[in-house]
């Protein structure tokens, strides 16, 4: 009796802390999923613990890419386990915890039945923040068959896409997309996202990508790019697949204000995809064509023409907008061909060539006030159009030869050709305002300008890597090149009436062509040293050079009646070359939670200009030293949370045309010139970013910040004539200027329903210096007079920006719904402005609906209500734009026929402020207004196999309201 009592005591003895721990924190079960097919774990499913005689389960987690996941703190007791995920059959089990278990690997089969006719989106969590990949699910998204990358970016929160469809994801800018990890047309982003169909897409990744040397060496050197990486749905990775669209309909403008019919037009778009997908290799085919303002591509050659015009066009300081992208009707062609080919795990080579073309008309209305040094200030009015024409070819490959496991190069070259044309008008009217308000003309006029150009470019680098022998210790390479070729031929003609107490006074005519050529060529190497130093320290040394030469030659002639006569005051010649160097030592401690570098650069400089105007030639020497710091830290708080800072400082070089000292004259009223004395100006650059998601509620956070500080940096100098005619000069400002940005995005599920619910919110805010003349003292004959700074006023300017924008989702088996809105607020103030400037609200609510009845019809349709405050008289007026589809599939949903409807009430309009050191302009355009088309997508191979049209509906038991569901298969 006592020898068995005496051993129950010793079995409680050693249970006591067993159920010690039970009370404390309860016990661990860990389990494993694996593809019953590929043994593979499967990642990204969701297990959950449902207590016995529950029906709601209690804990959850998500298997890594092991497909391992662990439960802790349960309580002892009988649990149902099932594990999810979207394509596989769940995994089920019932257990009893009485100590901490490991269920072990346990196998999921993949559900033949659900893939093919899958309806499930609403499943998942729609973000995960993993280490520098923030990764959206978009197979939990609806999307229709006419929708492409571009509109799927767009609802995906810390993603802007602009007007003209540049890529910014958490404010840096995307230039470049790959399809798992494959490079795709090299740089241009646009076509991607502007053509690969919506419904190929299975996750959006954002990736911060380490530079090319730090894959190599697996040393982290600060160098890093943002990138998009799109995983395609694994059923189309096995053959060719397509997708063929062809439409037509037509303009319904209606009637203007005066009650006159509007010409309507006829409107067409076409666009396919060829493709082929596997594991190592892809090839795949792009055409677009269409006039309903989807340019799906770079305008390279169009590019090019624009930056030939110069500082003194419009985009420079003039009276417009900028004639960017966000405005005006284009039509647009292009067709390209892509393809990448692995071999042996040791080499890739891809390849790539596009041909495109662009025509776009702009329509657009300025109301501009210039802020003066006494008090007044100017108010112009002018209207006008642009057209442009533009046609390009693009060639690019790249070559990765892995030689051995010690030894790479990288080789990728790209070359540009193309030519356009443009044509522009514009009639102005300028009014002085004095202090007190009273107008009186100052002048009014037009101007006309035309031309043609032809460019050429190409430019590359190669990378040599080199592992020698000791892990860690490496050397690399990389060696880079530029050249390009730009000339125009191009007419200017304008009439400027000047006025005294309202009274004509004097009328300028210019009647001129000119000839302009742009040559420049450069070529730069980094190379790179890196060295251990032992428990996880390491040393690496970079120096670089950069050597580039750029000219600039123009010729202009004044056409009178008698004939051409050289205009030696706007001929000139300017050759500019420049040398910088970089050199720095950095120190690194890289550990699994963090990692921290310091190091120190040092810059020299040196800048060679020689100027050739009017016979007389000015040669300028100039050199500069900077040094800088700088400094990082990376902390990994886990694989879903992080932490990271950035500092560092670069020296960086004026352009051409800020150098080009001839006056350029092609809008008569914004006269621009260059400053040949201007030294380079330097930057320096802190950010921090932190990013998380926490997997027990499906929510993620993602804050950001950046801070600019620009010593030296060129701002603009300016001062009027008699005649009310602007001039500008760039001069270095010795105060410097400050910007930072910051923004804050949240997404969440609501609770365990079906709705979700996303918040950005950004602010920016910035300082500077420019400088207004003091009008009497300066002189345009005179170089000297507006090369002195003492003949300049101060003017402190601060610009403030705040936005937000909120989005409510709510998604169930037929339908998807969201609600949101989005206030932005900017505010300006001038020291040089006599009366305040009116702060301005930009305000709208929209609301998105896509719904389908399965096999009967889909329908899409969203609504925009904009509406403002604070523009100028005729621009705050509010509009309502609402666009609504409604499509079907037919012959085993590989054929859908679609009705849209785009700005149904006619009400589309664009609206913006510009506000800039000492002016503030309200720009309003030409927009496509109301028109319909019908189209018809044909799907062919995988694609059409998939049955994708599932993807518009849900599936019952499976969504956030079922344990949070499951995410796409892998």
């Amino acid at each position: 009796m006592r020898s068995r009592l005496l051993k129950v005591a010793a079995f409680v003895l050693l249970l006591f802390p067993t159920l010690l721990s039970a009370q404390r924190g309860g016990f661990t079960v860990k389990v494993t999923l694996q593809d019953a097919d590929t043994g593979v774990g499967v990642e990204f499913a969701t297990v959950s613990l449902t207590a016995e005689g529950s029906d709601q389960a209690f804990k959850y987690a998500l298997t890594n890419e092991a497909g391992f996941a662990e439960i802790k703190g349960v309580r002892p007791g009988k649990y149902f386990i099932k594990g999810e995920l979207l394509g596989y059959r769940p995994y089920q089990d019932s257990i009893n915890v009485t100590k901490n278990l490991d269920l072990g690997k346990n196998k999921m089969e993949v559900d033949v039945h659900l893939l093919e006719g899958a309806t499930v989106t609403d499943v998942g969590n729609p973000i995960v923040i993993k280490k520098d990949t923030i990764e959206h699910n978009i197979g939990m998204m609806r999307v229709t068959d006419s929708e492409t990358l571009e509109d799927i970016l767009k609802r995906l929160p810390g993603i802007e896409v602009s007007s003209d469809g540049t890529i910014t994801a958490n404010g840096k800018e995307i230039k470049k997309i790959t399809i798992d990890g494959k490079t795709f047309f090299l740089d241009d982003p646009q076509l991607a996202s502007k053509n690969l169909p919506a419904k190929i897409i299975e996750k959006v990744k954002v990736v911060d990508r380490k530079s090319e040397q730090a894959e190599f060496t697996g040393i982290d050197d600060g160098e890093e790019e943002t990138i998009i990486d799109l995983s395609v749905m694994k059923g189309m990775m096995n053959g060719w697949f397509g997708n063929i669209m062809a439409g037509g309909g037509s303009d319904l403008r209606g009637k203007d204000d005066d009650g006159i019919a509007i010409d309507n037009d006829f409107r067409f778009q076409g666009a396919a995809l060829v493709a082929r997908f596997d594991e190592s290799d892809h090839i795949a085919f792009i055409g677009n064509a269409n006039n309903t303002n989807n340019r799906g591509f770079n305008d390279l050659a169009g590019n090019m023409m624009a930056g030939m015009r110069g500082g003194g066009m419009r985009g420079g300081g003039g009276m417009r907008g900028g004639w960017g992208g966000r405005n005006g009707i284009s039509t647009s062609y292009m067709a390209g061909l892509n393809g990448s080919k692995t071999f042996d795990d040791k080499s890739e080579l891809t390849g790539n060539y596009m041909f495109n073309g662009n025509e776009r008309v702009v329509r657009e209305g300025t109301a501009k006030t210039t802020f003066k040094r006494d008090g007044t200030s100017l108010f112009a009015v002018d209207d006008g159009y642009n057209i442009t024409n533009s046609y390009g070819h693009r060639v690019g490959a790249r070559a990765d030869w892995k030689i051995s496991d010690q030894t790479s190069i990288l080789f990728q070259p790209q070359f540009n050709f193309g030519n356009g044309n443009f044509e522009e008008r514009s009639d102005f009217s300028t009014d002085n305002i004095s202090a007190s308000g009273e107008k009186s003309k100052v002048n009014d006029g037009y101007s006309l300008s035309t031309g043609e150009n032809s460019n050429q470019s190409a430019n590359g680098f190669l990378l040599f890597r080199q592992r020698l022998g000791r892990p860690g210790r490496t050397i690399s390479l990389n060696v880079n090149y530029n050249f390009s070729n730009n000339q125009m031929d191009g007419i200017n003609r304008s009439v400027t009436n000047s006025y005294n107490d309202n009274i004509l006074a004097d009328s300028i005519v210019v009647d001129q062509f000119y000839h302009q050529l742009s040559k420049s060529y450069g070529v730069g190497g980094r190379l790179s040293y890196t060295e251990p130093l032992g428990r996880n320290f390491y040393a690496e040394a970079t120096y670089s050079y950069n050597y580039s030469n750029r000219n600039s030659y123009k010729t202009t002639y004044d056409d009178f009646e008698t004939g051409a006569v050289l205009n030696h005051e706007y001929t000139n010649d300017i050759t500019n070359e420049s040398i910088s160097q970089r050199a720095g030592v950095n120190v690194m401690k890289q550990e699994d939670k963090y990692n921290i570098t310091v190091g120190a650069t040092v810059q020299p400089s040196r800048t060679m200009n020689v100027t050739k105007v009017g016979g007389k030639v000015t040669p300028i020497d100039q050199k500069v030293l900077n040094w800088a710091p700088n400094a990082r830290v990376d902390l990994n708080f886990s694989d879903y949370e992080m932490l990271r800072f950035r500092y560092w400082g670069q020296s960086r070089e004026p352009s051409m045309s800020q150098l080009q000292s001839i006056p350029d004259n092609s809008n008569p009223q914004r006269v621009t010139l260059g400053n040949p004395y201007l030294d380079p100006s330097f930057a320096h650059r802190v950010s921090m970013m932190y990013r998380r998601t926490k997997m027990e509620t499906f929510s993620s956070l993602m804050a950001h910040a950046v801070v600019f500080y620009n010593q030296r940096n060129i701002v603009n100098a300016s001062w009027y004539d008699k005649k009310g005619v602007q001039y500008t000069i760039p001069m270095n400002n010795d105060k410097g200027t400050f910007s930072s940005t910051a923004s804050l995005t949240y997404n969440s599920p609501i609770a365990k329903s079906k709705f979700s619910v996303s918040s950005s919110f950004n602010a920016n805010y910035s300082t500077g210096v420019s400088f207004v003349g003091k009008d009497e003292l300066l002189n345009i004959d005179n170089p000297e007079s507006f090369l002195n700074v003492n003949n300049f006023e101060e003017n402190t300017y601060q610009n403030l920006s705040l936005s937000e924008n909120l989005r409510f989702v709510y998604r169930d088996e037929i339908v998807e719904v969201s609600l949101g809105g989005n206030v932005r607020y900017s505010q300006a103030w001038y020291t040089v402005a006599s009366r305040n400037v009116n702060p301005t609200w930009t305000n709208n609510i929209n609301a998105n609906v896509i719904a389908n009845i399965p096999n009967i019809i889909n329908f899409a349709t969203d609504c925009r209500y904009t509406f403002y405050y604070g523009f100028e008289e005729g621009y705050n007026e509010p509009t309502i734009v609402w666009n609504a589809e409604l499509s079907r599939q037919i012959l085993k949903n590989q054929v859908t026929i679609s009705v849209k409807c785009y700005d149904i009430l006619n009400q589309s309009r664009n609206t913006f402020r510009t506000t800039t050191d000492n002016y503030v302009q309200d720009t309003r355009n030409n927009t496509l207004g109301r028109y319909l088309i019908v189209s018809l997508t044909y799907r062919f191979g995988t694609f059409g196999d998939q049955r994708l049209g599932g993807r518009m509906g849900g599936g019952p038991g499976r969504g956030m309201g079922r344990g949070h569901g499951g995410g796409m298969r892998r």
